[in-house]
């Protein structure tokens, strides 16, 4: 049926004029030159057919498929076509991939302007003209191959392409017009054609990586702005050709630090031709010389040097690279010297290798890249980071007093050995500012802290910031522990609006041999001895409670199973709790317990009804020899019973009789009881009397 219904579609849309084919629809078609047709499908791709010249478009809006120009992913020109027409794809910005024939010859003005999808383009060896704009603003573009015959390079052809990072120019180009490489910001090199006679205004304005560049003897004018804020370039040479050099050509190059002036007359300077104060190399007694002397800038003399071979090499700053990266590095020759083989090293290649100026990155860790040329040599440091795949917070959600701080760590960064910078940032900076993890609290509110890697992984943490602490209460003043226990603290936190638990206070213990206790309350005993555990507000505010550690928890008073040696005082060393085994390691104290904390029931008691002691507050019981049965919900909720002893006589126990009780329960009991079955299968712990 799907495909009969298909076949419809398809007859209905051929009588309509449609072509259909390969599942594509042609949507829409015409001419775009004398002899020339075009035809968009459903898929994104356009072709240009026929013979001759395309038309050129002054306008772009009267471009034929301008209005569709954001859905062409693919252009195809075929055979018989010589000409791409002025704005012919401008502002194609999902162009990704075009197919030119040899048979074109020229490209025309704006031709691909704004085609920020076009990474790559191989032009045609016919081409002998490129038009004003023609690649401008194609940010994606980082490689072109320019063919032979060009001659002319047009206005800011290439301005704006922000990834091309190498380009060779054809020995048949005279002039780089205007504007040709303005903020080529990745390009780090270029070779100029030896006939060049003239560098334009602006040729290569704002290219930041630019390091190195030769200027052939050839030239003769250098024209305004032509170098200018090229951050990296460090060196240049002036040819003795070269007649005038424009208003500003080098300012804001802050890294020149070198200019070599190779004739023995002074070219004509415009205004402000450089902003830093370099070194001038000169012969004595030339123009160069005169006009360093004038100037107050150092002035070596070259009369007596091998000009074939450089004076010095520099290479890039020290940079940060990821692992399994490869990239393209340029060592700027001065001056530079057209056979100049440059040795490469580095200090440990397991790390990053490096062949004629390629990195390539390994493995996490630092390595010193050495260029080296005759004698001269610079060195640079490389460090191989791996990208962080994820990270964690130290908190998930914070509570701060107003005017206090806070500190939140990045933890758990994976792959182990992964490296990278954290952005952080407030969604409310009148309520909370944060500076690489240091939370300051401005005023009561919520905001989120938002941080994100370098690579783009964000997590965030909720932030409370409240009003200061105004009373804490505990819930316990007094603990009794076995070492090995732990136990949590309840700390009633009241601010002047809002009621915590465990909120906007630290916890400290007196003694840390004794007791530790975390940020959340959570106390461990560690050895025998007393302690005090302080909980504190910012506000000043604060209250405490005892822990008492002691070797065992059971007491005679409450506990007729431990025998008289262990009393509440007189402990012999060496002694041991019938209850539990233990060994006593010294003379102590027990505490008893409170009578209130205790129950002992009556000696002729024959079963615990359910419920009967449901939510009661005791800590220790001992039901009677001759008690059969304990009923459902007995002891159910008594969070504080620690011991419960059982007699062998107990045949039933509900599964429900000691629900709700704490997690530290232990069973008294003898060997093959009921009471032990019961322990096991409800993972309780199980005490056997000897």
């Amino acid at each position: 049926m799907k495909r009969i219904l298909l076949s419809i579609v398809v007859l209905l849309l051929l009588l309509c004029g449609i072509a259909v084919a390969e599942g594509t629809i042609i949507v829409k078609s015409g001419n775009c030159g004398a002899n020339v047709t075009w035809k968009l499908d459903s898929a994104g791709t356009l072709t240009i057919s026929g013979e001759g010249k395309m038309y050129d478009y002054s306008n772009p809006d009267n471009v034929p498929w301008y209005s569709k120009r954001a859905s062409i992913k693919t252009v195809v020109i075929e055979d018989g076509v010589t000409s791409i027409g002025y704005s012919a794809f401008r502002g194609c910005s999902s162009l990704s991939s075009i197919s030119i024939p040899d048979g074109v010859t020229t490209i025309g003005e704006w031709a691909f302007y704004g085609c920020s999808s076009l990474s790559s383009i191989s032009i045609p060896e016919g081409v002998t003209t490129i038009g004003k704009c023609a690649f401008s603003d194609c940010s994606s573009l980082s490689s072109i191959d320019l063919p032979a015959n060009l001659t002319s390079i047009g206005y800011y052809a290439f301005d704006g392409c922000s990834s091309l990072s190498s380009i060779s120019i054809p020995d048949g180009v005279t002039t780089i017009d205007d504007g040709a490489f303005r903020v080529c910001s990745s390009l780090s090199s270029i070779d100029l054609p030896a006939n060049l006679t003239s560098i334009g205004y602006y040729a290569f304005g704002y290219c930041s990586s630019l390091s190195s560049i030769s200027i052939p003897d050839g030239v003769t004018t250098i024209g305004d702005y032509a170098f200018r804020s090229c951050s990296s370039l460090s060196s240049i040479s002036i040819p003795d050709g070269i007649t005038s050099i424009g208003n500003y050509a080098f300012r804001y190059c802050s890294s020149l630090r070198k200019v070599m002036f190779l004739g023995n007359d002074m070219p004509t300077l415009g205004s402000n031709v450089f902003s830093t104060s370099p070194t001038i190399y000169c012969y004595e007694f030339s123009g160069a010389d005169f006009w360093a002397a004038e100037k107050g800038y150092n002035c070596v003399y070259i009369d007596d040097m091998d000009l074939s071979r450089p004076i010095s090499i520099t290479l890039p700053q020290d940079m940060r690279i990821e692992m399994g990266e490869v990239i393209t590095i340029s060592a700027s020759l001065f001056p530079q010297t057209a056979k100049a083989e440059i040795v490469w090293e580095s200090s440990d290649p397991s790390v990053v290798s490096v062949e004629n100026g390629v990195l390539t990155a390994h493995a996490v860790g630092e390595a010193t890249i050495t260029a080296s040329c005759d004698e001269a040599s610079d060195q640079m440091n490389v460090t191989v980071y791996a990208p962080v795949e994820a990270f964690e917070l130290s908190e998930a959600e914070l509570w701060v007093a107003s005017k206090q701080s806070a500190q939140l760590e990045i933890c758990n960064i994976e792959p182990v050995g992964a490296t990278a910078y954290f952005t952080w940032e407030s969604s409310d900076p009148s309520v909370l500012t944060v500076d690489g993890g240091t939370i300051s609290a401005l005023k009561p509110g919520d905001a989120t802290v938002t941080i994100t890697s370098d690579n783009g992984i964000v997590r965030t943490c909720p932030v409370h910031v409240c009003y200061p602490v105004t009373a804490i209460a505990l819930e316990q003043s007094e603990y009794m522990l076995a070492v090995g226990d732990d136990a949590q603290i309840t700390a009633n936190v009241t601010t002047r609006d809002q009621s915590f638990v465990n909120k906007l206070v630290t916890f400290a213990s007196s003694d840390v041999d004794v007791v530790t206790v975390d940020q959340t309350g959570c106390m461990h005993a560690d050895s025998t001895g007393t302690a005090t555990i302080t909980v504190s507000a910012a506000s000043g505010i604060s209250a405490s409670c005892s822990v008492t550690v002691v070797n065992c928890r059971h007491n005679p008073v409450t506990d007729p199973a431990v025998p008289a040696t262990h009393a509440t005082t007189g402990l012999t060393e060496g002694s041991h709790c019938s209850v539990c085994g233990e060994v006593l390691v010294a003379q102590q104290e027990i505490p008893a317990v409170k009578v209130a904390q205790k129950i002992k029931l009556p000696a002729d008691l024959k079963t615990i009804e359910a419920e009967a002691f449901a939510g009661d507050s005791f800590v220790c019981a001992v039901i009677p020899d001759g008690c059969r049965a304990i009923g459902a919900g007995a002891f159910r909720n008594c969070a504080k019973l620690q011991f419960i002893e059982i007699p062998a006589s107990v045949t039933s126990i509900s599964a429900t009789a000691f629900t709700g009780c704490g997690a530290d329960l232990i069973i008294v009991t003898t060997s093959d009881s009921e009471a032990q079955r019961f322990a096991q299968s409800n993972d309780i712990t199980c005490v056997l009397k000897g």
